[in-house]
């Protein structure tokens, strides 16, 4: 596989077994994607803003947070940011088991 054929998914999670699973199920997928974890509003920001040559093919961003920004908040800014040209899929986790 050349370097050429890698490109970055950014999953944007506070809880690293979330990102752990999300990165093993992938892989099968998409061996040739390297993931990068960024667990707060700060964090990504200060990524992305040190990735001036090389933007991440695709953002996985959480819902909530669990700071007083959270995905649905900084889901205006990433794109003003990034300019619209990386696609940001918006995902949850619930953990509580809801009552019927």
């Amino acid at each position: 596989m050349d370097i050429v054929d890698r490109f970055t998914i950014l999953v944007v999670d506070e809880e690293p077994p979330i990102c752990d699973i999300l990165t093993r199920i992938a892989q099968k997928a998409f061996p040739q994607a390297q993931f990068v974890n960024t667990r707060s509003v700060a964090e990504t920001y200060h990524y992305l803003d040190q990735q001036v040559t090389e933007l991440p093919q695709l953002i996985l961003l959480d819902i909530d947070l669990k700071e007083a920004k959270n995905g649905l908040d900084m889901l205006p800014e990433l794109n003003h940011r990034l300019q619209g040209r990386v696609p940001i899929i918006m995902l949850s986790v619930q953990t509580e088991r809801l009552k019927v």
